[in-house]
This record gives C-alpha cells, structure tokens and sequence, in this order.
C-alpha cells in the first residue's frame, strides 16, 4: 500500500500546468518531473504491524491501514478549510471559517509537524538508540515475571530480534504521526489552544514561489527572538502558527519581499532530503545550493 508522507492535497497546490511537479532528490542526487500521486510515497509508511511467530519459527507479518487511515481523516477534515484560505488569500481577503475549520486546520498542521521522517528524527535526536529502549522495556516487563533476558548483544544479534525490533518501531513512528491514542489526543487539544494562524501570500505568483519539502515545515531563525515555523500550503500561499495573545496577520509578498521567500525556501531545502514545486529551474538552485552545506535535521514542533 503505498502512503504519502506530505499529502496529495497539498502537493497538487505545487504543480505546474501540466498537473506536474519538479522533484529534487538529495539522496539519489536526481531532478525528474512526476504527478503528485508520485511523490513523497513509500510503501506502507503509515501500516500497523502485527506480528506473530509461525510454526516454523519465522516471524510472519499482517499489514492495516489504522494509522494512514487516521491521518487520512485528519486530512479529509481539514481539505475544504486550506482550499478556502488558498481561495481567500489570494483575493487579499481574510479566510471566513467557522472555529470547527480553524480547529482542523491546526490539527492537521500538527499532524505535518510530527508525521515527516525528517521531523521524527529530530524529536529523537539525543535519544539512546531504539534497540536500547526496546531491551529496556522488554526487560521491565520480565524482571516482573521473574525471567531473566538474555544479554543485549545476544538480543542484538538475533535476527528475528532485529526484525520484531523494525516492526516495533515502524509502529511506534506510525502512532505518533497519526497522533492516535487518548493521550496524544488530549495533548493536541490542550496545543490547539495556545495558537492561531498568521499567513503570507506571494502577489505575483507567476515569477516567484514556495517550494514544499520532505520535512514539511519551514523555519526562520532569528538572531534575538524564537523561530518561526511557515508551512507552505500552496506555490503563493503560507501559513505560520502564531501565539492567541497577537493579532493574526496576513501579509502580501511583493517584490520587496522576495528575501523573505528566499528564506522560507532555503530553509525547506536545508531541512529536506526531497523537494518539489512547479519550477525546474528553482527547484535545481535550491537543490544545488544544499549541497554545499550538511543536511539541517529537522525542527521541533511549531
């Protein structure tokens, strides 16, 4: 099954004319022009594991949907509010949403900040490495039934250890991107409170535009204040969460503010292994431009 780690709905607002988009891909060092139903895809990124020893001994594996479907209805839910701030915005109007909307909207930001790999890694950067939190666990459970573990490296260097660990992670990345579970869902909520959106929005869109990267988010540092996440939801359309006690704000990028693109850009490129938009030629630059420095990681969430 294969499962889209940005959303078709958001890349389709990056494709050309043709209904295309330009890919650039670190990794592989590749440029290639692809439909949305192409891009940013691995086979069952989002899958829930459930594993059980066969008769021979052999670990056997059976795939679902529950947490692509999750993300799925985060999506669904969210998909008429982002068309209406692309469509409002780009009349240079402030977008007409019930609070039910705005609330899906910040759901499915959130749902972007955690779901990438890029952004996963970051979270667990500094972490002790998983196969030491799975042997840590295991042997809590067992230390309380009386069982002794065997030693890590005896778990480490079983093959069908190494397997279970691979589907136990994939799980536990899976949860969390889908945020599922009464415990994630009330962090969200209690999150949803403390931020509203501001938003930007290219004025002439035929010159110039965002790009839409494998991480996901953007990130603007600033010398003496916090950063500032941007998620690019469209080629001219982006939105930034911003704290409930300031007024949102929606601001026109003119000709006067092409740094402040450039910036957005850049910093998608830096964070991404993949990136993608309706030019070649940006897409290229921004991809050559990476290069030449070390991938960023990824940020924590906005």
């Amino acid at each position: 099954m294969r499962h889209h780690s940005l959303p078709q709905m958001i890349l389709r607002n990056f494709c050309n004319r043709e209904g295309k988009l330009w890919v650039g891909d670190r990794r592989r060092n590749k440029l290639f022009e692809t439909s949305p139903r192409n891009a940013f895809v691995e086979k069952w990124l989002y899958a829930r594991h459930t594993v059980r020893l066969s008769r021979s001994g052999h670990l056997e594996c059976d795939r679902s949907n529950e947490f692509e479907d999750a993300l799925a209805c985060i999506e669904n839910d969210a998909a008429p509010a982002i068309r209406c701030i692309i469509d409002s915005v780009r009349m240079g109007e402030w977008p007409k949403l019930s609070s039910e909307q705005w609330h899906s909207c910040k759901l499915f930001l959130l749902a972007i900040a955690r779901r990438t790999r890029e952004s996963q890694q970051r979270i667990t950067a500094g972490q002790k490495p998983f196969r030491d939190i799975f042997y840590d666990a295991c042997a809590a459970v067992t230390d309380g039934q009386g069982v002794i573990l065997p030693r890590r490296a005896s778990i480490y260097d079983d093959p069908r250890m190494v397997d279970l660990m691979t589907y136990v992670k994939a799980n536990a990345d899976a949860r969390f991107a889908s945020g599922t579970g009464a415990r994630a869902q009330r962090r969200d909520e209690q999150y949803c409170r403390t931020f509203q959106f501001s938003m930007a929005v290219i004025t002439i869109p035929s010159k110039r535009s965002f790009i839409i990267g494998s991480h996901g988010l953007a990130v603007l540092t600033e010398r003496n204040g916090p950063a500032s996440c941007w998620f690019p939801i469209a080629h001219d359309v982006a939105l930034t969460p911003v704290t409930v006690q300031n007024d949102p704000w929606l601001l026109s990028l003119d000709r006067s503010r092409d740094n402040f693109i450039r910036q957005i850009n850049e910093s998608s490129s830096s964070l991404s292994h993949v990136i993608a938009g309706p030019s070649r030629r940006l897409v290229q630059r921004l991809m050559m431009k990476a290069q030449k420095k070390p991938h960023s990681g990824c940020p924590p969430r906005p």
